[in-house]
Order: structure tokens, then sequence, then C-alpha cells
């Protein structure tokens, strides 16, 4: 089995995309623009690397978690098909069933959170 990301770095990863950019539009005094996006920026940088499925999840759900519903909808939209896609194509209980139980039950409440779990 490959080496797994944690829920914890994908999320540190995202943080540290999302502060980078932020912190360069403040040291360039750039203005914001209309639709423009750290979380986008975060996206950008990193919706290719990750590989397993359950990683690839844990990227999108955290997208939608630090998102909260600001974003255009486009961008929500998009990652929830691409949730629907992983969890069509990948039985969520084997997802999870690698994960330690502190990790899992954060995710777990995440899903919930969201709207993709009801339990």
């Amino acid at each position: 089995m490959d080496e797994r990301m944690t829920y914890e770095t994908i999320r540190e990863w995202i943080f540290n995309c999302y502060y980078s950019y932020c912190r360069t539009k403040l040291h360039d005094r750039s203005a914001w623009v209309e639709n423009e996006s750290e979380l986008g920026y975060a996206y950008d940088q990193l919706e290719n690397a990750f590989d397993l499925p359950i990683e690839r999840l844990m990227f999108a759900v955290s997208l939608l978690i630090l998102d909260a519903g600001r974003s255009a909808e486009p961008f929500e939209s998009e990652i929830r098909a691409q949730i629907r896609d992983l969890l069509s194509q990948n039985d969520l209980k084997e997802m999870i069933n690698v994960l330690p139980h502190e990790e899992m039950e954060d995710f777990l409440w995440d899903l919930k959170v969201l709207g993709i779990i009801s339990k």
C-alpha cells in the first residue's frame, strides 16, 4: 500500500498555499478582482498532488469546508461533482477504514457538515 497523506497534512498544504497567495497580494499591493480567490489558487496548485482516492476526497472536502459557501457557484459545484465521482467509483467505508480513529472521526464530521453523509 502507498503511504497516505493525512487529513491534517492535506489541510496544511492548502493553508500554506492560501497563506502564500495572500502574502503575495499584500506584498505586491495588488487589488482583489472579481472571482479571484486564494482558495482557487490553492486548488490550482494542488489539484494533481494527490494519488489515492481517500487523499483526493480529503482534498475536496477540505476545500469545501474552507470555502464555507463563499465562492461562486461553479467552484462548489465542480468540487461536489468530484466528490460524487470519487464516491461512485470507491466505497467510502473501505476508504475510511485505513484511517486511525481520531482522523476518521474528524473526517466524518466534515462529511456530515457538508451533507455528504447523514449518519
